[in-house]
């Protein structure tokens, strides 16, 4: 159902296509249509392209561009909101990185065997049949519409008794959008833990009305949630992005791409190219979401081979030394890196710069250093920010 528009999506030029075809046959009505699930790509009506956005296969600032050729602000509002959530929560973990690191600890102090429903929820096994299909969706697709999510999630917090941070881990293990932030902050959203006391509870009447009845919502149950409490309080943190550094006249300079970044393709002021040649995965994600991510990293290569070749190397992140080779071989001083948002590649990227033993220069994508600094509390002070921040970002490409 979803195999070929994935596929599709792993290079620029196809989540262009894609986007596109969003853009005018559907985007006229998603404020109206997007939270329904009728069950299939084709019927819905959301995009559908977070996992191209995710490694910016395809950038916010992309598909603004392409969405303002066709409406004008206020008539899509909406959908550029819902980019902005995204941003908001990416923001929101840059000034409170300990929640990641606190989920992290978390999943490895749980005992599974004090959950009695844990092993039938992660294998679609409940006594709750639209549970169940969705947890077969998430494993075959590797994707659920938004809105299933939110009702996932509430089932298995509220229903079956089982802890959010499992259920984040299960998500993002298999969604091919899986990101740190939007997945473990949705998931303390839906919990209670964001908004603190303001959690979310799935309906049968909500499920029923917006899956056009298609679905059987036999043993969702509509009893008070309990609370879920966490004395955990995590006051933010100050951004300190790093400023650029200046390149000595005279320098061999490097850039190395990864995997949450593949939207760079100006190389001009850089003598060697290194990027990343297969999915990094230190949590045993799902092959469908390694398969994605090894997908848009060969085309990326290939399409920076059609003009860069001779200066290209690739490498992986089980093999520190090998990057350690490329820079003393070409006698490289400086080294360009796009900057690493909370999560996957955060430490090993800075133990790479003690190993190499040189000041990394990170770039910072301009959405983020604009954005970012209005993450820090609730999305309303974010969305203050984003007509007049646009209007900055457009004026200035």
């Amino acid at each position: 159902m979803y195999s070929n528009h994935f596929k599709d999506i792993t290079n620029h030029n196809g989540a262009k296509i894609a986007l596109n075809s969003f853009i005018k046959q559907k985007l006229s009505q998603y404020s109206s249509k997007r939270n329904y699930d009728f069950g299939d790509p084709n019927l819905n009506y959301v995009s559908v392209l977070s996992p191209a956005i995710r490694m910016r296969i395809l950038t916010e600032i992309n598909i603004i561009h392409e969405v303002e050729r066709y409406f004008n602000y206020n008539r899509v509002e909406k959908f550029i909101d819902e980019i902005f959530w995204r941003t908001y929560w990416k923001g929101y973990l840059q000034h409170r990185p300990k929640i990641w690191i606190d989920y992290l600890n978390d999943l490895e102090d749980f005992d599974i065997h004090q959950y009695p429903h844990y092993s039938d929820a992660i294998e679609g096994n409940t006594s709750i049949p639209c549970f169940n299909i969705w947890v077969k969706d998430l494993k075959r697709h590797g994707y659920l519409h938004n809105h299933t999510r939110m009702w996932f999630a509430s089932i298995w917090i509220f229903q079956l008794n089982l802890p959010w941070q499992l259920g984040a881990n299960l998500f993002f293990n298999h969604l091919l959008d899986a990101d740190p932030a939007s997945n473990t902050l949705s998931w303390r959203w839906v919990a209670g833990l964001h908004t603190k006391g303001k959690s979310y509870r799935a309906r049968k009447q909500n499920i029923e009305k917006y899956t056009s009845s298609r679905i059987n919502t036999y043993g969702v149950d509509e009893l008070p949630t309990h609370a879920i409490t966490d004395e955990r309080i995590y006051i933010p943190m100050d951004l300190n992005l790093p400023k650029p550094i200046d390149v000595k006249e005279g320098s061999k300079t490097g850039l190395i791409i990864h995997q949450e970044d593949l939207s760079i393709i100006d190389f001009k002021n850089y003598d060697f190219l290194l990027i990343q040649s297969s999915n990094y995965n230190p949590h045993n994600q799902s092959k469908h979401l390694s398969n994605f991510i090894d997908q848009a990293l060969k085309k990326y290569i290939l399409k920076v081979k059609e003009t860069q070749e001779n200066r290209l190397t690739i490498y992986n992140w089980e093999n520190l030394n090998d990057i350690r080779v490329w820079k003393e071989k070409n006698k490289i001083t400086h080294i360009s890196i796009p900057y690493p948002s909370v999560g996957l590649l955060e430490k090993p990227i800075f133990k790479l710069e003690k190993k190499l033993d040189i000041k990394f220069n990170f770039l910072i994508n301009q959405w983020d250093k604009l954005f970012w600094p209005f993450c820090n509390k609730g999305f309303f002070k974010l969305k203050k920010k984003i007509k007049p921040n646009l209007d900055i970002l457009l004026n200035s490409a």
